[in-house]
């Protein structure tokens, strides 16, 4: 760790670094005063969004899908491009939120004396995410116009991250940000798959991106569970360890967990299993 930020000191020193470490390192995410912060967005829009699905299911069982693939591709171009800029934006902020500190600890546990959660160019980056999770319920919605199938673990999944990353601002949760640059991470790889697929290019590595899924939420766990280890045993006052927010967010994650489990042994383990059969035993 300090071979890396020794190289990447200098960096931020940059003269144009400074700069921009300037514009948002002010920034401060107020509940129910920043923008797009008061409960109706994230509880009104996830509602419309459930009934637009179940909607658009009925409305579209007896037509002809919409043929809009190139605005698709056009989508998962633009989210590549977002997610991998959130990623480094948060990963560079992270480093110098690591620097300013020293102490890793005020990055997973932030006490009344040292107030980490919801200031700064990281959470900057977190915020800018909240929003493009408004943004992301157009996958569903082009599905439903597409009418490709669409199952519990896709609807579920973009219906209550939208909750769950404003459940974490609105709470303070500090050591949300290891989600947001895990799940950024993620959807780089995964967005480009569905961008390249237009062209019908297929990569192989498509069903590691369903591991990488899995091994994402397993970190965020363990990372999470680290706060209750700093509060309790090294005797830090946690502040997220009384807030509902952090067992929210453990709880859905582990909901996460278990879904994507199971959603990779379905698609990937018996697929698997029906090529190993002989011909005449597959189904049609």
């Amino acid at each position: 760790m300090e071979q890396v930020v020794a190289q990447i000191t200098p960096l931020l020193n940059n003269s144009l670094v400074k700069q921009y470490l300037d514009l948002v390192e002010p920034f401060h995410y107020i509940p129910n005063v920043t923008a797009f912060s008061q409960w109706q967005y994230p509880i009104g829009v996830s509602s419309t969004y459930l009934f637009l699905v179940f909607s658009l299911r009925i409305i579209m069982k007896n037509r002809q899908p919409f043929k809009i693939e190139s605005i698709v591709a056009v989508h998962n171009l633009f989210m590549t491009f977002i997610s991998l800029l959130m990623f480094v934006g948060m990963t560079v902020h992270l480093i110098a939120s690591y620097l300013k500190y020293q102490d890793i600890e005020v990055l997973l546990c932030d006490d009344l004396q040292n107030s980490f959660a919801n200031r700064g160019g990281l959470f900057f980056w977190v915020y800018i995410f909240y929003l493009t999770k408004y943004y992301e319920l157009l996958d569903t919605i082009f599905l439903c116009l597409r009418k490709k199938p669409l199952n519990f673990l896709h609807v579920y999944h973009h219906w209550i991250t939208l909750i769950l990353i404003w459940t974490c601002l609105q709470t303070e949760i500090p050591v949300q940000w290891i989600a947001e640059v895990l799940n950024s991470f993620v959807h780089i790889p995964m967005y480009y798959y569905y961008f390249v697929s237009y062209f019908g290019i297929h990569p192989w590595w498509k069903k590691y991106l369903t591991q990488l899924q899995i091994i994402q939420f397993i970190v965020v766990l363990s990372v999470h569970w680290s706060t209750p280890y700093l509060h309790f045993v090294k005797g830090r006052h946690c502040r997220a360890i009384t807030e509902w927010g952090n067992i929210f967010g453990e709880t859905v994650v582990i909901s996460y967990l278990f879904l994507f489990i199971g959603f990779y042994i379905k698609t990937y383990r018996e697929a698997k299993d029906r090529k190993r059969l002989p011909a005449h035993t597959k189904k049609e």
